[in-house]
Order: C-alpha cells, then sequence, then structure tokens
C-alpha cells in the first residue's frame, strides 16, 4: 500500500460529533401503545439488545408509571382470552384441549393486573434499563415551559396532562448533561418530538425500528473506526521511538515500583519467614502481541476529544527484597530492616487502561502526540522468583 492509499485509509476524525450519536434510549408510553403493549413481540423486545452496542436503556419513572396503568387496562384483554379458550373445547382435538385447559386455569388465577404487572417486570428484566427518578429540580423550568406555552405543552387544549411528559424530557436531559452524553427519545407526540428538537442533548425520533436502525448503523460505523484507531495504537506502541511510546514507558516505569507485587521464594531451612520487596527496577518493557504483528489492545472508549484503550504490557524487572525469620508468629519490622538485600529478575504482566488527550479533535494526525492524561495499571501476574533463600535472624550472619 502507498503512502497516499494509507493516508486515504485512516480516518482523519471520529465520526461521533453528530446528533444522532448517543449514550441512552429512552421510549415514551405512546409507542408501547402503537405496538399494542406486546413486550414479547419485536421491536419493543429488542430494547433489552441495545446494551450489546454501548447503549443504556433509560426509563424515566413517569413513563414507567404510565406504563403499568395502561399495561393493566389493556389486560383486560385476558378476559376475552379465557372465553376464546373456552370455546376450544368445541373444536380442539384432546392434546390441544389439554394444553387450552392449563392456559385457561393459569389465566382464571391470575387477575389483569396481576398479568400486567408480571408481564412489565419481564420486560424490565430482561434488559435491566437504568430508572430514572424523576428530576424534581426542574420544576421551575418546567412550570416555565407550562405557563409560557413551550414544548412539551400545546397552546391550546388540556396542558395539565403534558406534565408527566415534561418532567420525563427534562429527567432524560439531567441525566444526559451528567453523563456528557444525548439520549435518543421515541415518542409518537408531537409536542415531545418539538422539546427534543430544541434540546442540545435530546434527539427526537418518532419510529423505535428507524431508531433502533440508525443505532446498530452507528455502532457498525463505530467499530469500523475504533478498528482503525486499534491499527494505528498497535504501530504507535510497537515503535519504541515514537512520542506516544516513550510517554507510556516512562509512566510506567514510575508507577510499577509502587504497586504491590507478588514474589516467589523458598526458605531453604523450612523456618517461617517474613518477606518485604525494597526496590523494584524496570528493565525493559515491551506490549504483548501476535505473531502478525498485532497487539493485545482493544480501544473501549472514543470521543472528539478523548480516546481511551487498554493494552497488555509485559516487563522484566530486577526486583530487591529483604527475607527475615518470624518468631512467635508475629512479624519483627526491625528484622526486616537489619536482613540483608536478596537480588532476582523477573517479568511482571500488566493491563493498563490508558486514556489519551489530542491537542484538537483526535485524528490519525494528532493521535502520535496527544498527551497521556491518565494511566491505571492492575497487576495481572508477576514472575519473580527468588528462589532458596536463607532467612535473617538476629545474631546469625554468614
Amino acid at each position: 500500500m502507498s503512502s497516499r492509499d494509507r493516508k486515504a485509509a485512516e480516518p482523519t476524525h471520529l465520526p461521533l460529533s453528530s446528533p444522532e450519536d448517543v449514550g441512552g434510549i429512552a421510549v415514551d408510553t405512546n409507542v408501547y401503545k402503537e405496538y399494542g403493549f406486546r413486550v414479547r413481540s419485536q421491536p419493543l423486545v429488542e430494547l433489552a439488545q441495545v446494551k450489546e452496542l454501548g447503549i443504556k436503556w433509560l426509563v424515566p419513572e413517569f413513563w414507567e408509571l404510565e406504563l403499568q396503568r395502561h399495561m393493566a387496562e389493556n389486560a383486560d384483554k385476558v378476559n376475552t382470552l379465557r372465553r376464546d379458550l373456552a370455546k376450544a373445547r368445541d373444536w380442539a382435538d384432546k392434546s390441544q384441549l389439554e394444553h387450552a385447559e392449563k392456559l385457561s386455569q393459569a389465566l382464571v388465577a391470575e387477575s389483569s393486573a396481576a398479568v400486567a404487572a408480571r408481564l412489565l417486570k419481564e420486560h424490565l428484566s430482561s434488559g435491566k434499563p437504568e430508572r430514572l427518578k424523576t428530576a424534581w429540580s426542574a420544576g421551575p423550568e418546567v412550570l416555565g415551559n407550562y405557563f409560557a406555552s413551550r414544548d412539551p405543552f400545546e397552546p391550546s387544549g388540556s396542558k395539565k396532562s403534558e406534565f408527566p411528559d415534561a418532567f420525563a424530557l427534562a429527567t432524560l436531559a439531567a441525566w444526559a448533561r451528567k453523563n456528557d452524553t444525548k439520549v435518543l427519545v421515541v415518542t409518537r407526540d408531537a409536542g415531545c418530538l418539538r422539546a427534543c428538537a430544541a434540546s442540545d442533548v435530546l434527539v427526537g425520533s418518532d419510529s423505535l425500528t428507524e431508531a433502533l436502525g440508525a443505532l446498530r448503523r452507528a455502532d457498525e460505523g463505530r467499530r469500523a473506526v475504533i478498528e482503525q484507531y486499534e491499527q494505528l495504537l498497535s504501530r504507535e506502541l510497537r515503535n519504541e521511538l515514537s512520542e506516544l511510546r516513550r510517554s507510556i514507558d516512562a509512566i510506567i516505569e514510575k508507577r510499577l515500583p509502587e504497586l504491590e507485587l507478588e514474589i516467589e521464594f523458598l526458605e531453604d531451612r523450612g523456618l517461617d519467614c517474613d518477606h518485604e520487596v525494597t526496590d523494584v527496577k524496570v528493565e525493559r518493557i515491551d506490549p504483548v502481541g501476535y505473531a502478525d504483528g498485532s497487539l493485545e489492545l482493544r480501544v473501549f472508549t472514543a470521543t472528539v476529544g478523548e480516546l481511551s484503550f487498554a493494552c497488555e504490557f509485559q516487563v522484566r524487572v530486577e526486583a530487591k527484597a529483604r527475607f527475615a525469620r518470624i518468631y512467635r508468629g508475629s512479624r519483627t519490622s526491625s528484622h526486616l530492616y537489619n536482613a540483608p538485600e536478596e537480588t532476582a529478575d523477573g517479568t511482571v504482566d500488566l493491563e493498563a487502561i490508558i486514556t489519551l488527550q489530542p491537542a484538537g479533535a483526535l485524528s490519525a494526525q494528532t493521535l502520535p502526540q496527544a498527551n497521556v492524561r491518565r494511566v491505571e495499571l492492575d497487576v495481572r501476574e508477576a514472575n519473580i522468583d527468588f528462589g532458596s533463600v536463607d532467612a535473617w535472624e538476629p545474631g546469625y550472619e554468614e
């Protein structure tokens, strides 16, 4: 691939700044009504899957209460089903009649309200949505919109019925601002859609199928971009002379000695022995990779102004430690302080979660010079074996 072709293949910016890039989705009660409150059917059942796209399913308190009430009213259809099952005796064969009888008995024993509660609980449990308490702090703003007939309040008619929607939207907007993202609001209400259009953190849609499709398409685009950035990061981290690699190495070299490392040893006289790692010197840092040149690396957060990724590193170290005999089952720190130091070489396997902040929008051009904003280190395994040691004790020295 020529340098011109390679440059064309690299993303110049992340497509994450459009209004469709959201962190949560919420569905108004009127959308459930559109699908007959059949929460086991498409597309309502797909709400449980949005978490796989990195999207939060959000349920404002007011909309959940409305959904409970409407589903209980809709569950009166169970009475019709009971009558239809009773008629089944006239035409069903024996095997069918047995199943119909069981279902009929179950429905007789369960009230319409209980059926609705069971179905709603099943629906919400399937995807474990984030159920949002009402943002009552938005009361002054909601009242201001009411008296000024601003959306979602209509200029005519009974505006009181629109308070639940107004508080639901305010609750979603508060969540979006708290989490520095946007919320996709699916609603058939024209006032709610206009309120979303006027908001900087709410994105309105009148179709659940189109909204879910847009999220899937956005996720596919995001995945493609993330894959490209993973390739770019792998290239930078394999290059020991790159500015990004040197910055990360310097942080690991500084922070590693501060971590708690497990070491291996065997006291050659079988004595109870205490130990203390006194020094860790980093000799070499290598990102963990595969034969094809790719690294054990994954990007999990990418925005226009920030990128976070996890990468595995293996660090060769020289460690020093003291070993002292334990008397009467208790540690004597003074013994460890006076004990001579032993030295051993080994390796430490780390997972580093690294957050980069570019100067400007994140791109293939700004990534190599990005500032390393934060590094979190997790020791996966330490292989530092001191072998056989002779625990030191007062009054005894070779």
